[in-house]
């Protein structure tokens, strides 16, 4: 699975998961691919191989499946989008090279693809695909109009309480409680911040906390889920301007840590969409605060049928969760959708490979668009016998082999 499991931020770092535990009664193991190969910071969380050594392996593989999360970009506007570009189309191509299933598992697209070269390619790594799911209408939106089947799917992040059911988490819960001195007779209202461009404003946020925490008796437990994205650092300021008592998990120790706190919350109110996913696979009502335009709040809450649970500000975040039922479960089709997602998952990487036409068309693209950004020759580099003798002695003698004459 192409995705970014290898940062410190809980919801990429549970897509592996969900798709082994979808995947695993069916025989498949799930690993991730990462630009880095590195794991994340978490004791649970997946392990993952980096993008260059699957290329350079060619492991035997049943499939490739990209995403979740915002991964799908093909107009890239930062080098971190760079990556994220490289990441999903190197995939794409790897699977067409190899003649690999290839499934997109529900990511999202932030913006439609363009006519320069890399959008091109994104393009034709879009029509490779076997099945390509996505999870929100405005990502089909950017896409239908070069490629008609796209299906709708809930962010898979939203099967989290069947991966680890509450009860399952209920001591790890406790263990939270007690080392953070947290009272245990009170309700708790799970809280994240992350703060974009210095654009927050502490004291406000922090005195519509305070009011809440007076009015309804919750207590405030600020929940830091990205480390990767500096939101532990907001928390830690956002504290220092609370006056109510309140709990700070700015270090979780375990991604299932992040989730009991998460499953045993009252309510929700926050910044993350994998937080509040995470908080409505439980039951637990939820609210984002964001500005215009969210699509990807939005996308969520269509599914929630929530969409009155996304604000503007933080104040009118509190009053909405005030107004929700205590309990607030998934809608039914949200957990078919899922299992329809899954099946159909597993029945393109069972089916007879008949390639679709577009992987031979993405190979075609990559090797001219190859050609002519780095040289004439670039598509026979591999074929010089010197660099390739070389390259082959290298690799048996790190394996321990010996050549034979």
């Amino acid at each position: 699975m192409a995705c970014l499991c290898d940062v410190a931020n809980f919801g990429d770092a549970l897509f592996p998961l969900l798709a082994e535990h979808r995947l695993r009664r069916r025989g498949y193991r799930v690993a991730g691919v990462t630009l880095t190969g590195r794991a994340s910071i978490w004791p649970d969380a997946p392990a993952s191989v980096s993008l260059r050594e699957l290329v350079g392996q060619a492991p035997a593989s049943a499939g490739i499946l990209i995403g979740g999360g915002n991964l799908i970009v093909g107009r890239p506007t930062s080098l971190s989008e760079s990556a994220l570009a490289s990441l999903w189309m190197g995939a794409s191509w790897h699977a067409a090279v190899h003649d690999l299933p290839l499934v997109w598992n529900a990511p999202g697209v932030p913006r439609p693809f363009t006519r320069h070269p890399l959008g091109k390619l994104a393009g034709a790594a879009l029509a490779a695909a076997d099945r390509v799911a996505v999870r929100d209408a405005a990502s089909i939106g950017f896409l239908q109009p070069l490629r008609p089947d796209i299906h709708l799917v809930p962010d898979t992040a939203n099967d989290l309480a069947s991966l680890w059911p509450s009860v399952d988490l209920a001591p790890v819960f406790r263990e939270l409680l007690a080392r953070t001195s947290a009272p245990t007779d009170r309700p708790f209202v799970a809280i994240h911040l992350r703060a974009r461009d210095e654009d927050a404003d502490f004291p406000l946020i922090a005195a519509a906390i305070d009011r809440f925490a007076a009015r309804d008796g919750w207590v405030p437990l600020l929940l830091a889920i990205g480390p990767a994205v500096k939101d532990d650092d907001d928390l830690r300021h956002l504290s220092r301007h609370l006056r109510t008592p309140h709990v700070l998990v700015d270090a979780p120790r375990s991604l299932r840590e992040i989730a009991a706190a998460l499953a045993f919350a009252r309510g929700y109110v926050g910044q993350s969409l994998h937080g509040c996913i995470a908080a409505a696979a439980y039951a637990v009502p939820g609210v984002l605060v964001a500005r215009p335009p969210a699509r990807r709040f939005r996308g969520f809450l269509a599914h929630r049928e929530t969409p009155e649970a996304l604000v503007a500000d933080w104040p009118e975040g509190f009053a909405r969760l005030a107004a929700m039922p205590d309990k607030l479960p998934l809608p039914d089709h949200v957990t078919t959708a899922l299992d329809d997602h899954w099946e159909q998952t597993a029945a393109v990487l069972e089916a007879r490979r008949t390639p679709r036409p577009g992987v031979l068309a993405l190979l075609r693209l990559a090797a001219a668009l190859g050609s002519s950004h780095l040289g004439a020759d670039w598509a026979l580099r591999p074929f010089k016998a010197d660099g390739y003798s070389t390259r082959r002695g290298a690799a048996r003698h790190c394996a321990g082999e010996h050549e034979t004459p």
